[in-house]
């Protein structure tokens, strides 16, 4: 039995939403379920489900018994800390040990891997959300207002498609990257909506001309005409009538547009100018790569695996879409 080819897009999609949602889970050296002997149980890897940056060190102490003797314990699946440093196994190559090998500090790659599936999963959700929720307000408006409203957001529209992408991401990331928190997780959540939201101020334009082609075809048919008729304010014509119909085109480029922001969030790491560390991503494994030459090939082989298959998934969903709102086939 074959898997049709418009399912493995959102299968592979849904494998890495749980890779990234379990990743304390599958990968740590904290255990999954601990046995006190006073009859306690614990579990401090589903207590780091939450936490954006991967706790370090393999704590087995309960909040209520801190110095209660352990009697058993579960650990995960792939036993290493993604920043546990090990200078004793650095560039270690694929083996019994390390399945993945280990990178230039000796960090286990399959358990960094996977740990990675959040944060640039994360970076694809919050670069989606910013495009499309600056996208169609201003298309919207463009479309259906006309006149001076229409020439100036198209202007505006025009220039942000016309600005070299990179250029825009390397200079909101200059500017804005030093932010930091009170916490390791506040750094790495600034360090995410940075990204994150230059990669869609990048793509914002792209969202609004399809909002805006989509508004003014509708504007011209009863869509428009009869809530008008109805005595329905303009506004509420475009909100509950017009910006839903016009959806589809947006929902497609959004689609591709994540695959899109994986890959620029890849090329900003690679640049050391996207998700700083400690927070692992794949581009960072990318970028280290490149330090090393062919001769260690698994820090570019795997991590590059696991960017083609997320963009594969996002433009394979897209691509169904696509085809599904141009008819049958």
């Amino acid at each position: 039995m074959t898997i049709p080819t418009r399912s493995a897009g959102c299968l592979i999609l849904a494998a890495l939403g749980l890779l990234a949602l379990l990743a304390p889970c599958l990968a740590g050296d904290r255990p999954l379920l601990v046995v006190y002997a006073g009859g306690g149980i614990g579990s401090p890897a589903s207590a780091d489900l939450l936490r954006l940056v991967p706790a370090t060190g393999p704590s087995v102490a309960g909040p209520a018994q801190p110095t209660t003797a352990v009697t058993w314990t579960l650990l995960p699946p792939i036993r290493f800390d993604p920043l546990s440093v090990d200078l004793d196994a650095r560039l270690a190559p694929p083996g019994k040990d390390h399945w993945l090998g280990t990178d230039e500090l000796g960090r286990d790659l399959l358990s960094r891997l996977i740990h990675s599936a959040r944060p640039s999963l994360l970076v694809a959700l919050i670069a989606t959300f910013v495009s499309v929720g600056l996208g169609i307000p201003a298309g919207a408006a463009a479309g259906y207002r006309g006149g001076g409203v229409d020439l100036a957001l198209s202007r505006l529209i025009e220039a942000s498609l016309s600005f070299p992408s990179l250029i825009l991401l390397l200079t909101v990331a200059a500017i804005t990257l030093r932010a930091t928190g009170p916490s390791r997780d506040a750094e790495a959540l600034a360090s995410l909506a940075v990204v994150g939201g230059a990669i869609g101020l990048a793509r914002w334009g792209v969202i609004a001309r399809y909002m805006r082609a989509e508004v003014m075809r509708l504007t011209r048919s009863d869509l428009a005409a009869a809530p008008l008729a109805c005595g329905a304010s303009p506004a509420r014509v475009l909100a509950l009538h017009l910006v839903p119909a016009g959806l589809a085109p947006v929902i497609v480029s959004a689609a591709f547009g994540a695959g899109t922001a994986i890959v620029a969030e890849a090329s900003l790491s690679f640049l050391g100018m996207g998700v700083q560390p400690p927070f692992p991503t794949w581009g960072q494994t990318m970028a280290s790569a490149s330090l090393h030459g062919a001769r260690y090939w698994w820090l570019l082989v795997f991590p590059g695996m696991m960017v083609a298959l997320a963009v594969g998934s996002f433009n394979s969903i897209g691509e169904r879409l696509r085809r599904r709102g141009s008819g049958p086939g």
